[in-house]
């Protein structure tokens, strides 16, 4: 199954080059990955090992018509995609798990996720679904669908909320995900977030809402200033021996 990782991402070249290096890492051999920035800063950048940045200076309206865009950038071979943003990182076995939950399901969800603990130094694994509200979804991370799933459901809405409603719309389609926790691949395989980030990517995009609580992370990535080329890689940081303790986090909604 040949997967393509598609990433959206807005002015933060160091944490691009590290998810481009946790690419590159992976251990399923048929993938690519699609890059796909709006703010015109790297119209130069070369095209890396099944890897390329399209790089335009027009900003999208919305986060589901900017991430329908990047889905239609993929090759015409690819079999399925997989979601990932700028500030979240890739253990090497994330397309692994993901095509085998996508060998057996329409589209799939990971159950939990890690997290950065606040001095940013392990991390907890964290539930990802609600049980209080149990059609709520808190992480947009990590899913993915075959693309003729994605196809059929006519990509992300353009307009309002993203996840959930096509969450709902492929329950009653499909039925409930697959989840990319099995017993073959008994571990999270993306971090959600980073504890330096000053805004995550849907904030970019909360003011087509209204007020919101994320008026001034808004302010802050919207002003961001123009960047330069990023360097492939991680930071000096061993991101394979972080701690990660196998107890999860349920949270109280």
């Amino acid at each position: 199954m040949k997967l393509a990782l598609l990433t959206i991402t807005w002015r933060r070249p160091a944490l691009l080059g590290r998810l481009i290096e946790c690419f590159q890492r992976q251990t399923h051999e048929d993938r690519e990955m699609i890059v796909l920035d709006d703010a015109g800063d790297y119209p130069t950048q070369p095209l890396g090992d099944r890897w390329r940045v399209v790089s335009i200076d027009r900003r999208f309206q919305s986060l589901g018509s900017k991430r329908n865009a990047c889905a239609a950038l993929a090759s015409p071979d690819v079999d399925g995609y997989l979601v990932c943003d700028d500030d979240d990182f890739l253990f090497p076995w994330a397309l692994a798990a993901t095509a085998h939950a996508l060998g057996k399901h329409r589209w799939a969800q990971p159950r939990e996720v890690y997290e950065w603990t606040p001095d940013g130094q392990s991390l907890v694994r964290q539930e990802t679904f609600g049980r209080a509200r149990p059609n709520y979804v808190d992480y947009h991370s990590g899913w993915s669908y075959r693309r003729e799933t994605f196809e059929r459901m006519r990509g992300y809405p353009i307009a309002g909320e993203e996840d959930n409603p096509v969450r709902d719309h492929l329950t009653a389609v499909y039925g409930p995900s697959g989840n990319t926790l099995c017993p073959e691949f008994p571990e999270p395989f993306v971090i959600y977030g980073q504890p330096q980030t000053n805004y995550r990517i849907s904030h970019l995009y909360q003011r087509l809402r209204g007020p919101t609580m994320f008026a001034d992370a808004w302010e802050v990535a919207s002003h961001a200033p123009a960047q330069g080329e990023f360097m492939v890689g991680w930071d000096d940081r061993d991101y394979l021996a972080i701690p990660r303790p196998g107890e999860t986090k349920r949270r109280p909604w």
